[in-house]
């Protein structure tokens, strides 16, 4: 059992769902404190890097140390993951409109006995439209009913919510296994107006008593094994429920294959195997923009529809992301007839009907979750539904 210690901030961010450019410019999320710096980076790129030379070499210094302090770079300056280093720090502002891997739901872990002492800053802009917010951490579960800690202000209750500006600690019991959502309990709307719509929310995952958790890309941990602290987090972990020291010893499982029928029969691992967990969000309805660039029209309808039309019936319908991320029919069909007038597609000899639109073939694989683990591991898939119309 340990105290795990979360520093986490709830923040201002554009939120941008797809490649395409969808994006909702009031997005607000809860992130790692320890990650603010490379927000005001992204703010800084997305702004557009001034004409002197001066203010350019400053914005590439500030991504050098930035490099260096999350281990994209080596102390030599040698990359060490070129594609994880453009995903973490774009250099310019159409690269920034994309979606990026930081920005996602939050997830908190602990094991069955652990406590939660999470500390929340509030830094959500002031020129909200309805001006400077008291947020509240609200954990929908186990763990944190006592009013100093429930997140919200509720009858005649202390109020349990930060100001703007402002740090509040809250202290969270890892009581029972399972999946419970977090959000802001400092407004309940439902409308565009509250922050749900937007994205503030998160999920506490408990995990299997005296477990511990890995970057599934990296392997490395992401809890300090001798302090407890926690070193990162994300929607995907690999969780482990053995010792690290049992770990190193042990023998890995064999490769499921034809040629190896025992490897196919086991239906279920071992109760103490390590698997691969998958926080996934659904979300509901959140205020959408279009993209800031000429759209396309539709080449079967008359091209008299000027952009802000198009604009306006771009987000007519409802959009529907999955942990952040969204690719509506609308944008990979406004690509399909970009394609079609640019001589890249021929409209005669194409997959018909609306099959086209779901092909990585024809687009790319999508911004929302592709999971991905091998074949014969362990999985667990942890579900969360964080909106608030559709539920």
């Amino acid at each position: 059992m340990a105290i795990l210690r979360y520093d986490i901030t709830a923040a201002s961010v554009t939120l941008w769902f797809n490649k395409y450019g969808d994006h909702d410019h009031n997005g607000k999320i809860f992130i790692l404190s320890k990650y603010k710096d490379i927000l005001a980076y992204l703010a800084r790129v997305q702004r557009g890097q001034d004409s002197s030379s001066q203010d350019k070499r400053s914005l590439s210094e500030q991504r050098e140390s930035l490099a260096l302090k999350y281990g994209l770079v080596d102390k030599d300056g040698f990359v060490l993951d070129p594609l994880r280093l453009e995903a973490w720090l774009p250099e310019t502002p159409a690269a920034v409109k994309q979606p990026h891997p930081l920005i996602v739901p939050l997830v908190l872990r602990g094991a069955v006995g652990d406590t939660l002492e999470i500390h929340l800053e509030n830094e959500l802009s002031e020129d909200d439209e309805d001006g400077p917010r008291h947020v509240g951490l609200h954990l929908v579960g186990p763990g944190g009913e006592e009013a100093a800690n429930d997140g919200s202000h509720v009858g005649n209750n202390i109020s349990s919510l930060v100001p703007p500006g402002q740090t509040r600690r809250y202290i969270w019991k890892a009581l029972h296994e399972g999946v419970y959502v977090f959000h802001d309990a400092g407004d309940f709307r439902g409308t565009e107006a509250g922050t749900n719509a937007h994205g503030l929310f998160g999920a506490l995952v408990v995990e299997p008593p005296g477990s511990h958790w890995s970057d599934p890309e990296t392997g490395e941990p992401l809890i300090d094994p001798y302090s407890h602290a926690v070193l990162g987090t994300g929607l995907y972990v690999d969780v482990h429920q053995r010792s690290r020291e049992d770990l190193q010893g042990c023998l890995k499982a064999p490769f499921p294959s034809s040629v190896n029928p025992d490897s196919l029969t086991q239906e279920y691992p071992n109760d103490h195997a390590s698997f691969r967990e998958f926080v996934i969000f659904l979300h509901d309805e959140p205020e959408w923009a279009a993209p800031h660039r000429r759209l396309e029209s539709n080449p079967c309808e008359p091209e008299h529809a000027s952009q802000e039309q198009l604009a306006h019936q771009h987000t007519t319908g409802t959009l529907m992301p999955i942990s952040y991320r969204a690719e509506p029919m609308i944008s990979r069909e406004r690509e399909l007839w970009r394609r079609i007038k640019a001589g890249e597609v021929d409209p005669n000899n194409i997959v018909v009907n609306e099959e086209q639109h779901h092909s990585s073939w024809m687009f790319g694989d999508p911004q929302t979750p592709i999971l991905k683990a091998y074949l014969g591991d362990p999985v667990r898939i942890r579900l969360v539904h964080a909106g608030v119309k559709e539920t």
